[in-house]
């Protein structure tokens, strides 16, 4: 190899390097997006349990062209990529951690949840309640009636069934993500593996969740770490050619082949290649405006205030769709007499802002209370030192 081509070939080894290591300080821009995301997540629980009774269907259908999936995505391009055994390290770290902290909310949560089985049932939980409950917590799954105080906090507990999973599958397509023809090899095989898992019923039990959820968010999470690793090599208008290829794609799904019926519901459990064309909207979202739209560091006071919200909300997401869980619920005891004394739009609008108002508040309020636990641990630690 003459001495030119070598240096070049250095040359993009290095930039290869710079865009695949994860910087240390937090992208602000990620964040505000992670915010907005959580917030739709909130949206999207209160037109699909308390909206039932009075949204229609074609608006709440709708409302999951914006979803969870930018999240997967999102945590692939968070992640750099390693070997088998630190990509291991690094997945049952974050299990670790997401899992002891639903466990922490969860116990904190069943004084609440046994008063409010006490005024339904009219009945304190018995013993074999409280073992169903126990074991319950343990095994991310919400049954029996104590959990059914909180219903969407049961029926959210799907996405921790699947990301927890997932994390043990990740670090063998992780380890493989190092060389450029191995990820397309990966990528293409993960899509291979859902088309048999859908077409053929080539579906099973995987820890949590079941396979053809891993193969769908393993594809939409490793597209993210490919971005992250070869992103820069694609020009910007290529983005914008494949994001209007895509919503010709969606178009043709909706007109087509599905008679203008969007049924993302249907789609999404379990996932279809029609919600992944659905879903590959957002993420062209996100790379487009992430590459056009330079993220301010406003100097606007108002503005400010608010991207520092939007980042906030996006730091704490995994507590907020925890909390809203709870929240989301709340409505739905008070469904029929909202709608008694105030017009659709003026209930759903109630119910949405009580919804995100009062999941701030809760998750706020428990970081802030766990902060100081855990400060004045240490203090204590310190004094005896």
């Amino acid at each position: 190899m003459s001495p030119i081509k070598e240096n070049m070939k250095n040359l993009n080894q290095e930039k290869i390097n710079q865009v695949s290591k994860i910087s240390t300080k937090r992208d602000g821009y990620i964040d505000f997006f992670k915010g907005l995301l959580i917030l739709w997540v909130i949206h999207i629980h209160t037109v699909f349990w308390s909206g039932r009774a009075y949204i229609s269907d074609p608006f709440r259908e709708a409302s999951l062209l914006i979803d969870v999936t930018t999240f997967f995505f999102i945590s692939g391009y968070l992640t750099k990529p390693a070997g088998l055994i630190d990509s291991f390290k690094r997945a049952f770290k974050q299990f670790k951690n997401l899992y002891l902290n639903y466990i922490t909310i969860s116990l904190l949560l069943l004084p609440a949840l046994s008063l409010g089985y006490f005024l339904r049932k009219k009945l304190v939980p018995d013993l074999q309640q409280a073992i169903i409950f126990m074991m319950s917590v343990l095994k991310l799954e919400a049954p029996g009636d104590v959990w059914g105080v909180i219903p969407v906090y049961r029926g959210s507990a799907w996405y921790l069934w699947v990301y927890l999973s997932l994390l043990f599958a990740l670090p063998f397509f992780i380890s493989c993500f190092q060389s450029r023809k191995l990820r397309v090899v990966v990528l293409f095989s993960l899509l291979l593996l859902l088309h048999f898992s859908i077409q053929f019923s080539w579906n099973f039990d995987f820890l949590l969740t079941e396979a053809v959820y891993i193969y769908f968010y393993a594809f939409i999470y490793l597209l993210g770490m490919a971005y992250r690793l070869d992103g820069h090599l694609i020009r910007t208008h290529y983005f914008k050619l494949s994001f209007l290829i895509n919503i010709l794609v969606c178009l043709f799904i909706y007109f087509v082949l599905d008679n203008r019926i969007i049924s993302l519901h249907a789609e999404k459990f379990p996932p279809s290649f029609k919600y992944l064309a659905y879903s590959l909207l957002l993420i062209h979202v996100l790379i487009i405006f992430q590459r056009i739209w330079h993220y301010p560091n406003s100097k606007d006071r108002y503005k400010a205030k608010a991207l520092s919200f939007l980042e906030w909300c996006g730091k704490n997401s995994y507590f907020i769709f925890i909390f809203q869980g709870v929240v989301c619920s709340i409505p739905l005891y008070f469904t029929d007499f909202l709608l008694n004394r105030f017009s659709v739009p003026s209930t759903y609008v109630i119910f949405l802002v009580f919804n995100i108002i009062f999941t701030l508040l809760v998750t706020f309020f428990y970081l802030r209370v766990k902060l100081s636990f855990f400060k004045l641990i240490k203090t204590r630690q310190m004094k005896q030192v």
